[in-house]
């Protein structure tokens, strides 16, 4: 059966009549036949020609939908093509933690969000009820909030330098405009 390298199966993308090819738990599948990748591009989320180990556990189905196409080939071992920009360490805890490559960030921002809009909320309620509990409990929240907030900024970096390469994607540059714009006021 035939090995394939990370750079050799990105070039399998449905492209240029290109075969569509996708790897799971080292076994490279070809997916050309469903009608849902026949874009190369499933679910205008998943892109074909890659690893998709650690994208499974967010997909609404199981690894048993792999056993409709067939096995064309093995996956070469080596760090995926995604995560040779990054550390050895770092490379090797993302493949130990699949989920840690996407989902810190956004676990992580709920709380100094969460915090913070409880405390201007308490807040409010000690102005209109006048009850000291209430602007002690805004305080604490606020303080929650405030050791909470570097949690999320670092999280959000290592997020985009893993995910992005630190690449300044317009969504990135609004971020960078938004806070920009609100320091400055």
């Amino acid at each position: 059966m035939k090995e394939f390298a990370s750079d050799e199966l990105v070039t399998s993308n449905g492209k240029d009549g290109k075969p569509v090819y996708i790897a799971f738990e080292g076994k490279v599948y070809d997916v050309s036949k469903s009608p849902l990748w026949s874009s190369g591009l499933h679910m205008n989320r998943h892109p074909s020609g890659k690893d998709l180990t650690g994208e499974i556990s967010a997909a609404p189905h199981g690894p048993e939908v792999f056993e409709r196409y067939p096995q064309v080939g093995m996956l070469k071992k080596g760090p995926p093509e995604e995560l040779k920009h990054l550390p050895p360490v770092l490379q090797n805890l993302l493949r130990r933690f699949p989920a840690a490559k996407r989902h810190p960030h956004p676990m992580i921002v709920h709380f100094p969000l969460a915090f913070l809009m409880g405390s201007s909320l308490f807040i409010l309620l000690h102005l209109l009820s006048k009850k000291p509990t209430f602007e002690i409990t805004s305080f604490y929240l606020f303080i929650l909030g405030a050791i909470s907030s570097p949690f999320a900024m670092v999280t959000g970096l290592l997020t985009w330098w893993v995910n992005y390469r630190l690449k300044l994607t317009l969504f990135v540059k609004r971020k960078i405009q938004f806070f920009n714009s609100s320091s400055h006021s």
